[in-house]
């Protein structure tokens, strides 16, 4: 065979290989599946609380004040001291100008020492009896008088109770109704909370109430009771005042700071739910994913009430929907997933 022959059966094959790969079957890549947790959108039982705050105030208090503008000479307690009742808590100086403490005793004293002159001359027949009595009602008006002087500068307790607050320090020159201290009875608390106009009609005297304080354990809560619902709201807040109280005796709620009060206004028996980390807001709209198959769709849905685990869909949801609550920030619409766990129901 000559080498033209040759050369013209290579070029021939060359090209019938070239024309048999171009005409080969390509190989189909099957897009990738996202794993997804999904649930079913099911009726079920929701229970509607709320939680508000108030000061804790006990049950008992007074706030003692300043009856006359003087320096502080003396303080006897500190913050949070049990103190009994009549027990002189803090005193002004009873020398001051503005004080007619000592000038009240000195009358005082010498009446009392004047009575018991005339009560041994009336024994002896040394004066009548209205001249007694005369010395009598002097000396009593001088009491009278001195008791009233000593209530200026000693200020005491007016009940057994704890110092919940101390609001001057010793030297300070108070003025006339300035607050000093405040005495409190904190075996048991009153917290006043303010209920919006939509929950109060849910709010009745007696309703138990969960309570408790920042860092404390949720687990271990103080149960309150309403005690009262303001039957008009304030011109200010349009809020309903409701006052609630509780036992105390721990001291687990602290006088003078905020408490949370959780109410439970009222149990929907037949409500559409699905659990909250199903709802995505974007851009100010509430939407989920469902499965379609073996795909993932996006739909707006309109919410309702919620507890801590589920949220009530109003539209957009029918009961029995699978519902993806979790891989959905990496869906988009028409996504294919695959289903790695489901839930047996919204909790």
């Amino acid at each position: 065979m000559s080498r033209i022959v040759i050369l013209t059966l290579l070029v021939a094959m060359i090209l019938l290989a070239g024309c048999g790969g171009q005409n080969a079957p390509e190989t189909v890549t099957e897009p990738e599946r996202i794993a997804v947790e999904v649930t079913t959108a099911q009726h079920g039982e929701l229970t509607i609380t709320k939680t508000y705050s108030g000061t804790v105030e006990g049950i008992e208090h007074a706030n003692l004040s300043a009856k006359l503008s003087e320096t502080v000479e003396s303080i006897n307690v500190r913050l949070g001291d049990q103190v009994e009742n009549g027990q002189v808590l803090l005193t002004l100086d009873p020398g001051g100008p503005g004080s007619s403490y000592h000038q009240a005793e000195a009358v005082y004293e010498n009446n009392r020492r004047l009575l018991n002159k005339y009560k041994n001359l009336y024994e002896e027949g040394a004066v009548s009896e209205n001249e007694l009595d005369n010395i009598r009602t002097q000396y009593k008006v001088s009491r009278a008088d001195f008791n009233a002087a000593r209530e200026m500068v000693k200020i005491v307790a007016p009940f057994d109770g704890r110092i919940t607050a101390l609001d001057v320090n010793y030297g300070d020159q108070v003025l006339q109704g300035e607050k000093l201290a405040t005495v409190s009875r904190t075996d048991s608390v009153r917290v006043t909370i303010g209920v919006d106009p939509d929950d109060v009609d849910y709010v009745q005297v007696g309703d138990t109430v969960t309570m408790g304080m920042r860092g404390q354990d949720k687990h271990n809560p103080v149960i309150g009771v309403v005690e009262r619902v303001s039957a008009s709201a304030d011109p200010e807040t349009r809020a309903f005042a409701v006052e609630v109280i509780a036992a105390n005796r721990d001291s687990r709620l602290k006088v003078g700071s905020l408490a949370t009060a959780e109410l439970e206004l009222r149990t929907i028996t037949d409500a559409l739910l699905v659990p909250r980390e199903a709802v995505r807001i974007q851009k100010g709209i509430p939407r989920l994913f469902f499965l379609e198959g073996d795909t993932a769709q996006s739909v707006e849905v309109e919410l309702g009430n919620e507890d801590e685990e589920n949220v009530q869909i109003l539209s957009g949801v029918e009961s029995g929907w699978s519902v993806v609550v979790l891989g959905q920030s990496f869906l988009n619409d028409g996504s294919l997933v695959n289903v790695v766990n489901r839930r047996s129901d919204n909790k």
